[in-house]
């Protein structure tokens, strides 16, 4: 039996036995004490009755309170006060965020709201559904820009211009990119107009004249006539983020697949092989610790804008392993930061090692334990890109590829030039050449002829050489009988003139 029955039962003798009580003793006492008597018994039975029904209704608000507590179970069920509490911490987390050990585990509100000031920041102002009226042949572009947003454009400001691609034809694949690039342009003109096909007090718009910042080439002044009649211009270049292409749908949606691999590697764990300028490690800060860096933009006065990054102690973050240098300053990177005890490098407790990464300088997991094996907290960061400056990188490679171009065709056409003259140089060699070969046929038939006639007058000197002996013997033999005939006169003489 229980215990509410027992008292239930209790209070039923009680009251029977207060009756007899009351019933054994009229004789004794008078009427109106009896009746007082049974008014105070009865009043008190009411006030039982309602103290019960007050206790149950006590009993059941602080089961909707404060939960049930049933007898198999060692706590309460969550009551009202529990889920109070739990909204109140919901709604403490949804607007400051989740914080855990010092660190933010989940953004709430004001962090997203800090993001997206951010992110606003870094974009810049933004005017959408803009439809060019005129293309020029230089690429000048006349815009609409819708108003209100259009009257906050200036003269003179720099924007940056994209454009829709444009749709697809039948069998054609759908675009990758949202935006196609156009260009970085000068506002040289606005005006304030109104839409003439509109209905009366139809919409406005403002007419902004963009002039190229930077000379065009043919591609880019043909890509800008034959782009779509939707164009978006910003007032800075949309910055990369780490988180900018998070969504996987996103990255195989937007990206080329040249750049898929790198993006999704980023923020993951990294691996062995990883270049160390790349790697960041999560650290906690032991002390307060306060960042400068010193920006290549100035401010109003020229001076360099330089920005704090403030640590408090306690505090978890993800730093650059490695030391970087930008100018004439050093952001410290993990190892140095440690190094000076200005935080502590973050481990994650391991089964297995090979799962972490093994960072030079932090302890082997032989050195730690054979069951527990320590692991550097590592992730792979990629290097975020500056899109203006990779535009205009590629527009000076262009630039200086047109040049080497042009001097490569200007000494292709010299070359030319020197081709044709060698050309007609050598028609003339060959034509002196030919003229040299019929003057040595000439020269080799007359040499044959001086030959020839040599020969003959070899032949003619060997007679004449033979006939001049022969006289010569004849002459010698004539001058021998001329002597003796002048001797034989001499004597003969002799013999007949008359002796002295």
């Amino acid at each position: 039996m229980e215990t509410n029955q027992i008292l239930l039962v209790v209070a039923i003798l009680a009251a029977v036995l207060f009756l007899v009580s009351v019933g054994l003793s009229y004789k004794s006492w008078q009427w109106f004490t009896i009746t007082l008597l049974v008014m105070v018994f009865g009043t008190a039975v009411t006030h039982l009755v309602l103290a019960a029904y007050v206790l149950k209704t006590q009993e059941s608000w602080r089961e909707i309170i404060y939960g049930v507590r049933r007898p198999d179970q060692e706590k309460r069920s969550r009551g009202l006060k529990q889920h109070t509490a739990d909204l109140q911490l919901a709604t403490r987390e949804l607007q400051f965020g989740k914080r855990e050990n010092g660190v933010t585990t989940r953004e709430g509100i004001l962090q997203a709201e800090q993001r997206l000031r951010g992110l606003l920041v870094d974009r810049g102002s933004r005017w959408a559904n803009c439809e060019p009226a005129s293309r020029g042949d230089d690429g000048t572009v006349e815009l609409k820009v819708p108003n209100p947003e259009g009257r906050q454009l200036r003269q003179d400001m720099l924007v940056f211009a994209f454009a829709q691609p444009a749709a697809p034809e039948d069998g054609e694949e759908e675009p990758k990119l949202a935006l196609e690039y156009m260009g970085e342009f000068r506002i040289s003109q606005i005006a304030i107009g109104e839409d003439a096909d509109a209905a009366e007090g139809g919409a406005q718009f403002t007419t902004a004249t963009l002039v190229p910042s930077l000379p065009l080439f043919d591609e880019e002044i043909q890509r800008i006539s034959d782009s779509s009649d939707q164009w978006t211009i910003y007032d800075k270049m949309p910055v990369d983020s780490h988180y900018l292409f998070a969504d996987v749908e996103d990255r195989q949606r937007w990206l080329p697949d040249s750049s898929l691999s790198e993006f999704e590697k980023d923020l993951q764990p990294a691996e062995e092989g990883d270049p160390s300028d790349r790697i960041e490690v999560l650290v906690r800060f032991r002390d307060d610790y306060t960042a400068t860096i010193q920006l290549a933009e100035t401010n109003e006065d020229g001076d360099p804008r330089t920005v704090e990054i403030e640590f408090r102690d306690g505090e978890e973050a993800w730093v650059r392993k490695d030391t970087i240098t930008l100018g004439d300053q050093q952001i410290l990177g993990a190892d140095d930061l440690e190094a000076q005890g200005i935080v502590r490098v973050k481990s994650r407790v391991r089964s297995n090692f090979d799962s972490g990464i093994k960072l030079p300088g932090y302890p082997a997991p032989e050195a730690i334990d054979d069951v527990r094996q320590v692991a550097v907290a590592a992730r792979y960061v990629r290097p975020l890109r500056d899109f203006r400056t990779l535009f205009r990188s590629v527009r000076g490679r262009r630039m200086q590829q047109e040049i080497e171009v042009d001097a490569i065709k200007l000494q292709t056409k010299q070359l030319e030039e020197d081709l044709a003259d060698g050309k007609t140089a050598l028609a003339a060699a060959e034509a002196a050449v030919a003229r040299l070969k019929a003057d040595s046929a000439n020269l080799l038939r007359e040499e044959q002829a001086l030959s020839a006639h040599l020969a003959g007058l070899d032949q003619q000197h060997e007679q004449l050489l033979a006939r001049r002996q022969a006289l010569l013997e004849s002459n010698a033999r004539l001058a021998d009988e001329f002597a003796q005939r002048q001797q034989r006169a001499a004597r003969e003489i002799d013999r007949r003139a008359p002796a002295d």
